[in-house]
């Protein structure tokens, strides 16, 4: 009896919802889609499965959206959203429309209040703090750790170099995490030395449960949601990451007041700005620009933002440059015109000259975006027709290329380029590869 009263109360709500958002339907007569909606869970049959057909489900959303102009609609249960491909509509929906959407409750679990899905009244306010310390000039301090780091990256390549298939990932997460730890937190990681991956494997268990449930309108609720075994898994490696990252603020906040005027390990090995910028963690201490937990949160975001965002940039670069050899040679020498046989290390000046491979990461990008379905709230009428991932990539890219010929795993080599099955990408809040992006490296020497 009680299950049929409660669905009736739930059949009852949602005539009511839309009965009362008749601009709603509207829209979506005016739109359409390509698919059958269907009682209570709209078109998320489309993302059920794993990662992978997840991804797919995305990509077949977005293919619709394509067909019909470069508009449809899509429904999340019983919430309608408008899903765009047109480049000039996006323009006018993302400058309009700042609010970062109701689903993204779920991401904030890990990242709190972090500027990168945060409300737009405290995002804005933390973005106009933050910003300063992401300018030109500091760059260039970054760029000096991403060098120095890509050096020791190549040299962990050396025993994968002629050995046959291997997935690059690990080596190029370590490489990421060590260096945005160093350049923005002033943390030395050693990651790359020990294999210390703890943090962003608990982070990626995370990412893949948390787009999961974004997915599944039947597990928006807490009720629900935390009788899951899933949920516990969830919560163990949510913990291990939060107590992670406040420990080393935790650990920065004591050095940094302890010795307000001495210089840290990191000061001696990252040249300052003219003014004396220290690192930006050390920066926002002194200034007591955020209390602990916003300064927890932002470091998380920058950790996270700057590790996965470059990774994923760098390796899906090298799955492509593997597929096409012609565009790897040329970048190949657009790097001998600078650096010859000589063995003299690469210089920030150096790699701001990579223009052919500054095209070809962004060419990557576009392709592959670690971010592959960008949803804002539209909170008014909206009329429509009717830089620091990109300077790690070019440092890690340019540094691996100058050593190494990138080739396609070992079961493809028998394919000519254009016979390559199409790479398999799943969602999990960033976009990644299926297969662990698995390539072979030549030495060049």
């Amino acid at each position: 009896m009680i299950w049929n009263l409660l669905l009736l109360v739930v059949l009852f709500l949602l005539w009511l919802s839309r009965r009362s958002n008749k601009n709603i339907m509207k829209v979506y007569k005016e739109i359409g889609s390509g698919f059958k909606k269907m009682p209570l869970v709209g078109h998320t049959y489309l993302l059920l499965g794993n990662d992978e057909d997840r991804m797919k489900g995305f990509q077949m959303i977005g293919n619709d959206a394509i067909k019909r102009g470069g508009m449809s609609c899509y429904w999340h249960g019983n919430r309608l959203f408008v899903v765009s491909v047109d480049p000039v509509e996006l323009d006018v929906i993302l400058k309009n429309c700042l609010e970062k959407d109701d689903l993204m409750k779920f991401s904030r679990i890990l990242t709190g209040n972090g500027s990168i899905f945060a409300p737009v009244n405290i995002w804005h306010r933390r973005r106009k703090l933050l910003n300063p310390h992401f300018g030109t000039k500091n760059q260039n301090n970054f760029m000096k750790t991403f060098i120095k780091q890509s050096a020791v990256l190549v040299d962990n390549l050396r025993k994968e170099a002629d050995n046959g298939t291997f997935s690059v990932w690990d080596y190029l997460t370590a490489y990421t995490l060590d260096s945005v730890c160093e350049a923005t937190l002033g943390v030395q990681m050693n990651s790359q030395a020990h294999s210390n991956l703890e943090f962003l494997r608990s982070f990626d268990v995370c990412s893949s449960l948390g787009a999961a449930r974004i997915c599944q309108p039947w597990l928006h609720s807490d009720i629900i949601y935390h009788r899951l075994q899933r949920y516990k898994t969830y919560q163990k490696n949510t913990e291990y990451v939060l107590d992670f990252v406040k420990q080393i603020v935790q650990s920065k906040r004591r050095q940094v007041e302890n010795e307000p005027d001495s210089k840290t390990q990191c000061d001696k090995q990252i040249p300052t700005s003219d003014n004396g910028m220290k690192t930006v963690l050390e920066l926002l201490i002194l200034n007591k620009t955020f209390n602990d937990v916003e300064l927890q949160e932002e470091a998380f975001v920058m950790i996270i933002a700057g590790t996965d965002t470059s990774a994923i940039g760098i390796s899906f670069t090298l799955l492509m440059l593997a597929r096409y050899p012609d565009v790897q040679e040329k970048v190949y020498q657009e790097i001998q015109e600078l650096f010859g046989d000589s063995e003299r290390p690469p210089e920030v000046e150096d790699i701001h000259r990579l223009l052919y491979l500054d095209a070809v990461i962004k060419e990557a990008m576009r392709l592959y975006p670690p971010a592959p379905v960008i949803i804002r709230k539209v909170e008014r009428e909206t009329k429509l027709r009717f830089k620091f991932a990109m300077n790690s990539a070019k440092a890690a890219l340019a540094s691996i290329l100058r050593h190494y010929r990138i080739k396609p795993p070992s079961e493809l080599t028998s394919m000519s380029p254009g016979q390559y099955p199409p790479i398999r990408v799943k969602f999990a809040l960033m976009t990644r590869d299926v297969d662990n992006f698995r390539i072979q490296l030549e030495s060049r020497s």
